[in-house]
C-alpha cells in the first residue's frame, strides 16, 4: 500500500468577472516585458485577441502574437510557434489564450523556451521535464479541459496517427487567469461538448482507484483518489450538473458561465492529481474517428469516439 500522497496545482489562480484586468499586475510580478501570446483564429475572430493585445499595448509590453493554433495541434506546429517567437525576440513569458489546444501549445512553447530541444524529447513517460518552464499565464475561454491548472500538454503525432501527451508537474501554468466574461460568446454546441469534457474529468477523478491501492513505486503523477481530489471533483460534478443546461440554453447567463468555468477549474485540479480512466485512454487512438464523425455531422458518434 502507498502511505503518502501529494497534491499539486497551479501556483496562483485569479478568478472572477473582469479578472482579465489584472493581467498587467500579474505580468509585473513575473517581471516580464516580452510576451508571446498563443491563441487560435476563432479567438482572434471573436475579438478577444484584440482585447488582450490592447491591454498589453497600453501597459507597454512588447508582444508577439501566434494565432494559428488548430484543434489537436500537430507536433510540428509547436516547433513552428517556438521558432516564430524566437525569431522575433527573447521571450520573458508566454500567455495561452483559448481552449485546451491553445493552452497546451503555450505549455509546450514555454517548455522549449526554457529547455530547448523538440517536443518529442519530453515524451515517453511521466516527469521528463528537467525543470521549471518559462513563466506561463493560462487564460481559458472555454469551460472544459481545465488545462489552465493541469500537468499535461497534448499534441498530435501525425506520422503515427496518435495523440501524445507530455506529463510533468513543471508544465502547470504559473498563473491561471479565469474571467467568465470571456466565455459569453461560446456557441451552444461547443459549450455542451466542453462541459461534458469537464464533467467526465470530474466523474473519472471521483471514481478513481484509492491512492493507497495504486500499485506503483516512487513518485507518480496520477496517484489515484485522494481526499482533496475527491472534494474538488464532487463540487465540480455538482456545479456542472446544475449549470451546463443553463449555459447551453442561455449563453449570456453570466452566473451559469461562471459556475461552469469554476466547475471546469475544480475538475482540472482534481483529475490532474487523481488521474482519469478508460474513457480517456480510448480517446487517444480514436481522435481521428472523432474528427471524421464531426465533419460528417454525426455529433453523437463524435462524442463517443473522442472520449474526453
Amino acid at each position: 500500500m502507498r502511505n503518502t500522497w501529494d497534491f499539486y496545482s497551479t501556483e496562483r489562480i485569479v478568478f472572477g468577472n473582469g479578472a482579465i484586468g489584472q493581467l498587467d499586475s500579474i505580468l509585473q510580478r513575473l517581471k516580464a516585458k516580452n510576451i508571446l501570446l498563443v491563441t487560435d483564429p476563432g479567438i482572434k475572430n471573436a475579438g478577444i485577441v484584440d482585447r488582450i493585445s490592447s491591454l498589453l499595448e497600453q501597459a507597454n509590453y512588447e508582444t508577439v502574437i501566434y494565432d494559428q493554433v488548430v484543434p489537436e495541434p500537430p507536433v510540428d506546429s509547436a516547433m513552428d510557434c517556438y521558432k516564430f517567437a524566437k525569431s522575433q525576440m527573447d521571450i520573458d513569458a508566454v500567455i495561452g489564450l483559448g481552449g485546451g489546444s491553445s493552452i497546451d501549445m503555450a505549455k509546450i512553447v514555454a517548455l522549449l523556451v526554457a529547455h530547448g530541444g523538440h517536443p518529442l524529447d519530453y515524451y515517453g513517460g511521466e516527469n521528463q521535464v528537467p525543470g521549471p518552464i518559462a513563466p506561463l499565464v493560462a487564460i481559458p475561454t472555454t469551460a472544459g479541459t481545465g488545462s489552465e491548472v493541469t500537468s499535461v500538454a497534448v499534441l498530435t503525432d501525425v506520422e503515427n496517427n496518435l495523440k501524445v501527451g507530455i506529463s510533468d508537474n513543471y508544465l502547470r501554468p504559473t498563473v491561471a487567469l479565469l474571467d467568465p466574461e470571456l466565455t459569453l460568446g461560446l456557441p451552444a454546441y461547443v459549450t455542451a461538448c466542453s462541459g461534458i469534457d469537464a464533467l467526465s474529468h470530474a466523474i473519472e477523478a471521483y471514481t478513481a482507484k484509492p491512492s493507497a491501492y495504486i500499485q506503483a513505486e516512487g513518485s507518480i503523477l496520477f496517484q489515484g483518489s485522494i481526499p482533496i481530489s475527491d472534494a474538488l471533483a464532487y463540487r465540480a460534478i455538482e456545479l456542472i450538473a446544475k449549470n451546463l443546461p443553463l449555459a447551453v440554453q442561455q449563453g449570456s447567463n453570466l452566473e451559469a458561465r461562471s459556475n461552469m468555468l469554476m466547475g471546469s477549474l475544480l475538475a482540472g485540479m482534481s483529475f490532474s492529481n487523481a488521474g482519469t480512466a478508460a474513457a480517456h485512454c480510448i480517446g487517444l487512438p480514436n481522435w481521428r474517428a472523432c474528427e471524421v464523425a464531426a465533419w460528417r455531422g454525426d455529433r453523437a458518434l463524435a462524442s463517443i469516439c473522442h472520449g474526453i
